[in-house]
């Protein structure tokens, strides 16, 4: 918990202190105030350009991922589906065959009865 609130200050310190700086460029720099401006005007829009192809790359980047972990739960629930219908049919061919033993138990207890009373 310490440590996050550290780099939250610290990170807090590192933007302050950058945006500080740069304002002290721009007042002390040689440049007119009408050039000054050009070039923060022109500095805005390529940082602007690069924050929206940013944005629009986190954007496509997110939607497939979620597309993928929509298939890929898909896939797992389809499995999952047939491991219990595999499930089911063990379940059932394991009746099948409880049954099938007690028939043949049964045709043999008759059929020795047969033989004795025979």
């Amino acid at each position: 918990m310490n440590d996050q609130k550290n780099g939250k200050n610290f990170l807090f310190g590192v933007l302050f202190g950058g945006i500080i700086g740069a304002l002290i460029a721009l007042f002390f720099s040689p440049k007119s105030r009408y050039k000054l401006r050009e070039d923060f005007n022109q500095q805005f829009c390529v940082a602007k350009e690069k924050t929206s192809k940013m944005t629009e790359d986190v954007y496509e980047k997110g939607t497939q991922f979620i597309s993928l972990a929509k298939e890929k739960s898909t896939t797992a629930s389809n499995l999952f589906n047939k491991v219990k219908e595999m499930s089911n049919h063990s379940e059932k061919a394991l009746n099948v065959k409880e049954e099938d033993e007690k028939i043949l138990e049964n045709s043999y207890n008759e059929g020795q009865q047969f033989m004795e009373k025979s």
